[in-house]
């Protein structure tokens, strides 16, 4: 089993399940390229580009038979990205609060127009918070010492060799390269289609008989700023 972070993750997502699971399964996580301890990504950070080296991670890894993929929300657009173009290196996927091709759409889920516009513009500023933050780690002026830097956070509880390991690594090479274009790829749009949603299947039956689980939260814990519950709940 193989474990995939969503956008802005990395292993440490699931440091409380990954143990568990373990317990009865072989467990693998892994971080995407700019993310995590891994080097930076040369490549965009599509869905594309993202099934493509969790296929070559398979099949270098030399993990014995086809893995069952588990993916979290972008993540989860991920596996079922590499299912459709590898069907024959997973035997499964479990789908966790997954993203889907056309999830933008928020019209069509009885937004409305004015709220789709509010939404992209959201969306936009998610972009252009995390590319201030690559351009600053380019420039050299995120420090690890920094309290409170808000394009340096991490989780509160992680092992504090840890957290000053990562906190290093993300003032000097950054993740936000990485975050920067997998939020152009997954929520950036002119037109209402991303990126993600042209390199992903949304046709039904696709993925054939392939086993597959999804698990969803009953209620979501950061709504977007803006929209209101019953909103929520409908996108």
């Amino acid at each position: 089993m193989i474990l995939e972070a969503g956008s802005g993750g990395s292993t440490l997502d699931w440091r409380r399940v990954q143990a568990r699971i373990a317990a009865t399964t072989r467990t693998c996580a892994y971080d995407r390229a700019g993310y995590g301890l891994s080097d930076p990504a040369r490549r965009p950070s599509d869905a594309r580009d993202a099934a493509d080296d969790l296929h070559r991670l398979v099949r270098a890894g030399g993990l014995g038979p086809p893995p069952v993929l588990v993916g979290h929300s972008n993540g989860g657009l991920y596996v079922v990205a590499c299912a459709e173009r590898f069907p024959r290196a997973v035997s499964g996927l479990v789908l966790v609060d997954p993203g889907y091709p056309g999830q933008p759409g928020y019209a069509a889920y009885g937004l409305g127009v004015r709220r789709a516009a509010d939404l992209h513009a959201w969306a936009q500023g998610l972009v252009a918070e995390a590319a201030h933050c690559a351009a600053r780690a380019r420039a050299g002026s995120l420090h690890a010492d920094t309290p409170g830097e808000p394009c340096l956070a991490t989780q509160p509880d992680l092992d504090p060799r840890v957290r000053a390991a990562l906190l290093r690594i993300y003032a000097t090479r950054g993740e936000t390269g990485a975050t920067v274009s997998e939020l152009r790829s997954s929520v950036a749009t002119t037109d209402g289609v991303t990126l993600d949603d042209r390199e992903v299947s949304a046709r039904t039956g696709q993925l054939g008989s392939l086993p597959m689980v999804v698990l969803t939260a009953q209620s979501h814990p950061a709504p977007v700023p803006g929209f209101s519950p019953d909103e929520q709940a409908r996108y």
